[in-house]
């Protein structure tokens, strides 16, 4: 028998890739690019939600109402991006008043001068002011919190954002 013997000069040899390959793997990563990317972001916006929608709930249930039940009495009405007066000892240590919440904007905390004159259609509410949000994406977070009609309920659409209602 005789073997044909391979040297480096009778073998085809084959360095880089083509072309076309390259122009395959390219339009491969892109697709996949194109997948990743709005996931990724829909993922972000979700997470920042989630945040926005638990400061609320920590507003609301240890800084707001142990301030009510303590004083008999909200806090009274506060300046955009201002802390409302007597609530720091209720605030938890890692929550900046005066720092942009997750979805952009700033904190605004609104009481009425009294009961019968209501601001924003409410006695006393904790208000995010421009959010970085479209209308629907809020609706979607008033879908969490309420019944998703940012027109009613306990979360509402007011004057230059939107009011989580403590007190009609």
């Amino acid at each position: 028998m005789n073997y044909l013997k391979t040297t480096p000069h009778n073998r085809k040899s084959r360095f880089g890739f083509t072309i076309v390959e390259l122009m395959i793997v390219v339009t491969i990563i892109g697709i996949l690019a194109l997948i990743a990317i709005p996931l990724h972001m829909n993922a972000r916006l979700r997470s920042q939600d989630t945040e926005f929608i638990n400061d609320l709930k920590v507003l609301t249930n240890h800084t707001f109402l142990p301030y009510f039940i303590n004083s008999g009495e909200y806090p009274p009405d506060s300046a955009l991006g201002v802390e409302p007066n007597g609530i720091h000892e209720f605030l938890p240590r890692s929550f900046n008043w005066a720092k942009s919440p997750a979805i952009g904007g700033k904190w605004d905390w609104d009481r009425a001068s009294d009961r019968l004159h209501k601001i924003y259609g409410c006695y006393a509410g904790i208000s995010i002011c421009e959010p970085n949000r479209t209308e629907a994406e809020m609706r979607a977070i008033d879908k969490i919190l309420d019944d998703g009609n940012i027109l009613d309920g306990i979360f509402q659409k007011r004057t230059g954002g939107y009011i989580y209602i403590l007190e009609n």
